[in-house]
């Protein structure tokens, strides 16, 4: 039975005030999540950080005990950066539950720049050329954050 994925939607990509910005994002969040991969044969929370500076920084798990799980974590470190960041991306992998009745897991890209609007790409673990974006909300670079 073939898999049907909601339309790609990658014109928000193109269309985003900062295009540029987003695109490393992106690309080097596919890159992270392909070398975590292979090196820990399985997938974790991660994060991918621009500075003002074009600086681009991996966040992850910098050991020791986690109060509110591996998320959060780095959330809570892109958060604690947001000052100095032009762009920022939560990375991790979730189930999805499509439209068809079937079971996806995927990346989830949750993408947000200082001077546009955030956006979500979701990349199916078994078929990663059909990924697609959708509108997200910002949690990390918001006018309520440090």
């Amino acid at each position: 039975m073939e898999m049907n994925f909601p339309p790609p939607n990658r014109d928000l990509l193109y269309t985003h005030p900062e295009p540029v910005d987003i695109q490393r994002i992106l690309h080097n969040a596919f890159q992270l999540n392909k070398d975590i991969g292979e090196q820990l044969h399985g997938h974790m929370p991660f994060g991918v950080a621009l500075t003002k500076t074009d600086e681009i920084q991996f966040i992850g798990y910098q050991g020791g005990p986690i109060d509110n799980g591996l998320i959060e974590s780095v959330s809570q470190q892109l958060r604690d950066r947001s000052s100095h960041l032009k762009a920022c991306a939560r990375c991790a992998h979730v189930e999805l539950n499509l439209e068809s009745g079937h079971r996806l897991s995927a990346l989830q890209v949750i993408m947000e720049h200082e001077k546009g609007p955030a956006l979500c790409v979701y990349q199916p673990t078994l078929s990663q050329s059909n990924w697609w974006i959708e509108p997200a909300q910002p949690l990390i670079m918001t006018d309520e954050c440090p």
